[in-house]
């Protein structure tokens, strides 16, 4: 029972000291994350993702835990701070395998941020722990230093420091890096990031060798052992990239960073694109190949001197004289003042802050021929800023200074050529400065050759007009491009509208580029632009108003709407006139079509007249002068006012043609009158024919009083007409011919009233001849004239014969 007791005993005392060592383990871990700012977290070192962390973050950065758990480590650092772990990263990283639960590693102090955008100062410590799957994580604890304010108040400068070297290194204009004695980069400037195309984020811990172009890795290797030993080590890189069409030129330098101790712990690479000076070396020698260039290269300090073949063949000499006779080979060649000047470039004081030099000499060869050159030279300087060397060329220019000549020859003639020509010109330069006027004509201003000369467009020009004329400048100078504009000036003579052409001139006033501004006063070609307009909006209304006449289009709404599009309003009722032209300087007109270019001028000024009437049409058609005068308001028109209108026509005929006479037909009225429109100018068209060939003595013909007549155009077969007057008048007409009298008068007199009385009175004769005229009428005709058919169809055959005006 005791045994029993005591060792039941004993075992429940075991499990008592392990329950109560997990609760001090719990109070410990409760006062170091609740009291004392301290924070746990576990790292997954395969995934560099946080597993854990204790609620104690909240009071330091801000966050919960589940904010943070599952994020990467990189997050929970700022950028500084991340590198300087990752620095640290790889030596851990190989010691894992080996490593042992409970290997404490101190890792200074970090700056990690806060939810609320600051940074907060941590110290952390961490140890490693493989778990019994065989991964490790990372266990740490952060103590915030919040309450240390010197501590983080240094480190804040520091990393103030290290911000402030970014900024410098980001600013210099080369491509920096810095890396560690194997080579793994520790900073790089984004120079140096674009040129390798790699993200600036992700470089420290890379290896330089990483991104160096395959043909210079090996070099670079060696360049880098070198450094190590603690020499600063210059190269220059020649490569091309993938993809390029043209290689890169590369100057740099190694330079080492040594420890107190004297041991090279980084390197730090300089590197600078020098394409663009190859290049010219490379331009230079082109030029070489064209001719007219030479180079040199001469050493200030001992004289040495170097040239191309281009420069001697350039002065007339060869390398055989010039290293007989020095450079007294081109001294000689030249002008005694042109040689001092050029001596001067030896002169050290004199070369002191000089950088780029330039002087235009004459030569003169030996066979005397005559150029004209240009010395350039570009000083380079020693390590102390002294004046070491020139490189230099020398350009023969003769045929440039000729060509120069012959252009302001061709201004010369330009301006010569501006003044003799009919618009304004001037010259203008960007800021609106007039330096030159043309105007003999006196376009602008009677004085403006020298009135406007000197003065700016503002001051001249309304305000919108000189702007958009400034900008035009401005933008040819820029594009190299022609430039119109139009505008409108208040002048002396009145308002006038000018064209501006605007080209861009090479001449340049006072460093500013320029633009010739021709002026062309085009006034009057407007106005006649205008006219021509009016014309063809004329042709077109008479164009379709023809076509309806004719039949040729049938009325339509399509064709109400097209007709209003060129101003014709037909959707009203009209009454409509022709005048046909019968006489024109006391001669008749059978044709006026055939004379039409001839009475051009009359017929546009009487179309002019007769349609001054508001809302009246007027055109000109085939049978004439053809017009639609609108009703009045009260939808009405009768043919006593249409008669009074027309006699209306002839004192406008008279007024605007006085030697012309015109027959006037009127239509039928018909309420709308755009859709019977081919019918109501028809009857005026037969109106004024067939008055003519009844041979009225009357000007005016209404359709309404020709009576009979007013079928006639119904009739399509002349032959049956003219067979049926050949019955009926034939032997009638025959016998007068033959026996040389005039029955056929008398028959007409005879069927227009039934009283032969009368009829002897209308012809002076007595009524005994009517009497027998009669009797020997019915006997060449074997008719009755007293029977009411045949009267009738006598009657209808005279008028038949009348208008189609046969003779059988």
């Amino acid at each position: 029972m005791n045994q029993y007791a005591d060792a039941t005993g004993n075992d429940s005392g075991t499990m008592t000291e392990d329950v109560d060592e997990e609760i001090r383990q719990k109070a410990y871990l409760q006062m170091l994350t609740g009291l004392m700012n301290h924070v746990i977290w576990r790292l997954d070192l395969e995934t560099m993702t946080v597993t854990y962390v204790s609620p104690s973050i909240k009071q330091v950065r801000g966050y919960e835990p589940e904010e943070l758990i599952g994020r990467p480590m990189e997050e929970m650092l700022t950028p500084a701070s991340y590198r300087q772990v990752l620095q640290k990263l790889p030596g851990w990283l190989e010691r894992i395998p080996s490593a042992t639960t409970g290997d404490v590693h101190l890792l200074d102090i970090v700056e990690q941020p806060h939810k609320d955008g600051t940074t907060v100062w941590t110290e952390m410590a961490l140890c490693f722990f493989r778990r019994a799957d065989g991964g490790f994580e990372e266990i740490g604890i952060s103590r915030s230093l919040g309450q240390q304010r010197n501590l983080a108040e240094m480190f804040h400068q520091l990393a103030d420091n290290e911000r402030f070297l970014q900024v410098i290194w980001d600013v210099a204009p080369c491509m920096l890096s810095c890396v560690d004695c194997e080579g793994r980069f520790l900073l790089i400037n984004q120079r140096f990031a674009d040129s390798r195309g790699i993200d600036r984020a992700s470089a420290p811990g890379r290896y330089l060798r990483e991104v160096l172009p395959k043909v210079l890795k090996e070099k670079h290797e060696q360049l880098f052992a070198e450094c190590l030993t603690g020499k600063t080590v210059e190269f220059i890189d020649q490569y091309r990239p993938e993809g390029a069409v043209s290689n890169l030129w590369s100057y740099g330098q190694y330079r080492p960073v040594l420890s107190a101790d004297g041991q090279v712990k980084k390197v730090v690479m300089a590197v600078m694109d020098v394409t663009g000076e190859q290049e010219m070396k490379r331009q230079l020698l082109e030029a070489e190949k064209i001719g007219g260039t030479g180079s040199w290269h001469l050493i200030l300090q001992d004289g040495r001197f170097r040239c191309s073949d281009g420069l001697l063949a350039l002065y007339g000499t060869n390398r055989k004289e010039l290293e007989a006779e020095g450079r007294n080979v081109f001294w000689k060649r030249l002008e005694p003042e042109s040689a001092a000047k050029l001596k001067c470039w030896e002169d050290l004081d004199w070369l002191s802050g000089q950088d780029k030099l330039g002087l235009e000499m004459p030569l003169t060869l030996p066979d005397g021929t005559k150029r004209l050159v240009w010395i350039s030279g570009e000083v380079r300087t020693d390590c102390s800023g002294n004046p070491y060397e020139i490189y230099g060329t020398v350009t023969d220019i003769t045929r440039q200074r000729a060509m120069e000549e012959a252009k302001r020859e061709t201004e010369l003639r330009l301006r010569e050529f501006s003044r003799a020509m009919p618009g304004a010109g001037m010259i203008v330069d960007t800021a609106g400065t007039v330096v030159e006027v043309f105007d003999n004509n006196q376009l602008l201003a009677a004085d403006a050759e020298t009135a406007w000369t000197g003065q700016n467009l503002a001051g001249l020009l309304p305000d919108e007009l000189a702007h958009r004329l400034l900008w035009g400048i401005g933008y040819v100078t820029e594009q190299g491009m022609l430039r119109f504009e139009e505008c409108m000036l208040e002048l002396a003579r009145g308002q006038r509208i000018f064209d501006v052409r605007i080209a861009p001139l090479s001449y340049r006033r006072e460093g500013k580029a320029t633009a010739a501004c021709y002026w062309t006063d085009i006034t009057d070609q407007n106005q006649t632009k205008k006219l021509l307009e009016l014309t063809y909006e004329k042709r077109r209304q008479r164009d379709l108003l023809n076509d309806l006449a004719e039949g040729k289009i049938t009325p339509s709404q399509e064709l109400l709407d097209q007709a209003w599009q060129v101003k014709l309003n037909l959707a009203q009722d009209f009454s409509c006139y022709l005048l046909a032209l019968e006489t024109w300087a006391g001669k008749p007109i059978d044709d006026w079509q055939e004379r039409r270019e001839e009475l051009q001028p009359l017929l546009e000024a009487l179309m002019a007249g007769l349609a001054g009437e508001p809302g009246v049409i007027v055109w000109e058609s085939k049978g004439g002068i053809a017009i639609l005068v609108p009703v009045g308001p009260d939808g009405k028109m009768d043919q006593a006012r249409e008669l009074e209108q027309a006699r209306y026509w002839q004192e406008v005929v008279g007024q605007y043609a006085p030697e012309a006479r015109f027959s006037i037909g009127i239509a039928e009225f018909h309420s709308g009158t755009f859709w019977q429109f081919a019918k109501v100018y028809g009857q005026a068209r037969t109106a004024v024919e067939l008055g003519r060939k009844l041979g009225l003595d009357q000007v005016v013909h209404h359709y309404l009083d020709i009576g009979v007549f007013q079928f006639f155009p119904a009739i399509r077969d002349k032959s049956h007409v003219l067979d049926f007057v050949e019955r009926m008048l034939g032997k009638l007409e025959e016998y007068d011919r033959s026996q040389g009298t005039e029955l056929l008068g008398t028959l007409e007199k005879i069927l227009q009233t039934n009283n032969l009385k009368l009829v002897a009175k209308k012809l002076y004769v007595h009524r005994q001849t009517i009497l027998f005229r009669k009797q020997r009428i019915e006997a060449v005709l074997g008719v009755s004239l007293d029977d009411f058919e045949i009267r009738l169809a006598l009657g209808m055959a005279l008028k038949f014969r009348q208008v189609y005006n046969e003779k059988i």
